[in-house]
């Protein structure tokens, strides 16, 4: 559950950071949707370790926050010291999370050890995404993967052609699917493959060369799959010292199925299809990884609690 929580927050790239937002009625949000909290602890050569709680309560001066692992212990040095914290909220349901970011000290750890009392911050900035967000999908949401070489003396988009030898073919919900695929935006995909892979096309994947990827991923209706269709190119290819070489691949156009068949140029921010689907899983992550606690004997009371505001589209 940790490494899953971990890595949706690794979704998130810290692109720019709007103004800070108002403080008391963002924590409201956060405590209406029963926010995950991040806090990220600094160990010692430059690494850091991170918790993840819930937000349990809003008290005039401070956050509750509760760990919903019994695995984490806050330890009684962390009082008096300031930490950094990340939290999501939906803006809406159809929208993707939005991450906050703010300093807050450590007022009290709960006789549980699972319970921190938290000041107010003095203010709360929203974390941009990146503009193509990348994700790592979870087995069940893998896609089944075709990648075609193409001949390099057709170089433009319009008149690529199929090399007839398939240089990668992956069913979904595999382990070898679960492996090679690293991440996915609607901006492109980073693959490892096997270095067998590699020997056996050499000239098809290096640095610049373009390929035809076809991705489909299953729905519960069959009839249902969404089925995608690419001209890409290979970027960023680290293929030495390793038993397993990596590529991004980045889309470039996507094939249209109109009575006029042909490759429509994608934009910087990629397609818009893929990135509709993308962020429906980034919502169903996100709303997984939150667990709500069940309150337990030994933490922190609140004397002043602030209710949540009443929110139509929360």
């Amino acid at each position: 559950m940790r490494s899953s929580m971990s890595r949706f927050f690794r979704n998130f790239g810290l692109h720019f950071a709007n103004p800070s937002t108002s403080v008391t009625p963002a924590l409201e949000i956060a405590l209406e949707q029963r926010a995950l909290f991040q806090l990220e602890v600094p160990l010692e050569k430059d690494r850091n370790l991170f918790q993840h709680l819930n937000i349990q309560a809003l008290a005039s001066e401070e956050v509750i926050l509760m760990s919903p692992s019994p695995f984490f212990t806050a330890p009684e040095n962390w009082e008096g010291k300031t930490f950094r914290f990340r939290f999501l909220t939906r803006p809406h349901p159809s929208e993707p999370p939005q991450l906050h970011m703010f300093k807050g000290k450590i007022t009290r750890v709960g006789k549980d050890a699972q319970t921190i009392s938290v000041t107010l911050p003095k203010d709360i900035l929203i974390i941009e995404q990146r503009r193509n967000v990348r994700i790592k999908p979870v087995r069940k949401h893998l896609p089944q993967m075709v990648i075609w070489g193409v001949h390099k003396d057709h170089d433009a988009t319009d008149g690529v052609r199929l090399n007839h030898r398939v240089i990668l073919e992956l069913n979904s919900n595999d382990d070898e699917t679960a492996k090679s695929v690293k991440n996915i935006s609607a901006g492109g995909i980073r693959l490892t493959v096997p270095s067998q892979i590699l020997s056996r096309n050499k000239e098809w994947l290096g640095e610049g060369r373009k390929l035809i990827v076809q991705l489909v991923f299953q729905s519960s209706d069959r009839a249902k799959a969404s089925r995608h269709m690419y001209v890409a190119k290979i970027v960023n290819a680290r293929t030495e010292g390793t038993t397993r070489p990596e590529f991004g691949i980045q889309f470039l156009a996507s094939r249209v199925s109109d009575p006029n068949p042909r490759w429509k140029k994608l934009e910087e921010s990629g397609c818009e299809d893929l990135a509709r689907l993308i962020q429906a899983m980034q919502v169903q992550y996100h709303t997984e990884a939150k667990q709500i606690p069940t309150p337990r004997g030994g933490g922190l009371s609140t004397k002043t609690p602030v209710p949540p505001r009443q929110r139509g589209n929360a």
